[in-house]
């Protein structure tokens, strides 16, 4: 820890301090956007390969606002999607 002689320094030292984290923030905020960005681009892919759930990709694609990303969830997360009926469903 570097002595500080006055307050003007303790705040000078806080100031860079402050700087050098927020750049680092910065460099991981940039390298997880980079990673979502190919993510995304993987489950894309594997969204048209699906051949097995191509039907349902193909219904739910026709519902206006529901994108690629909302039908990744419904697939992974409802395996039983348009196999039930409404009372089954409740």
């Amino acid at each position: 820890m570097l002595k500080i002689e006055n307050s003007e320094d303790a705040i000078n030292q806080l100031c860079l301090q402050l700087q050098k984290k927020k750049r680092q923030v910065m460099v991981v905020r940039e390298v997880l956007k980079k990673q979502m960005k190919s993510i995304d681009s993987l489950l894309v892919q594997m969204l048209s390969k699906d051949t097995v759930n191509q039907r349902k990709i193909e219904i739910l694609l026709s519902v206006k606002g529901v994108g690629k990303v909302t039908i990744l969830t419904l697939i992974a997360e409802l395996p039983e999607l348009g196999k039930l009926n409404r009372g089954e469903v409740a």
